[in-house]
């Protein structure tokens, strides 16, 4: 969830208010936790990337020797 916030006269820009929003609502949270499902559910070789940021490491997978991918 996400709280905006602004004033129309004079506009000048929207400002989110995290700080409003319980913990377990926030965007990040919100975002945190479909990623993690994610990559609960779809095998190793998948998301590679991500898993390998997520982690702070390289996963040993091989190669595809026809697409260069992982």
């Amino acid at each position: 969830m996400a709280l905006a916030e602004w004033n129309d006269a004079p506009f000048a820009g929207v400002t989110l208010r995290q700080d409003a929003v319980a913990d377990d609502l926030r965007t990040d949270a919100f975002m945190a936790a479909l990623v993690d499902r994610v990559l609960d559910r779809t095998p190793v070789d998948m998301h590679v990337e991500v898993r390998e940021r997520r982690e702070h490491r390289d996963l040993p997978l091989e190669k595809d020797e026809g697409t260069g991918q992982e």
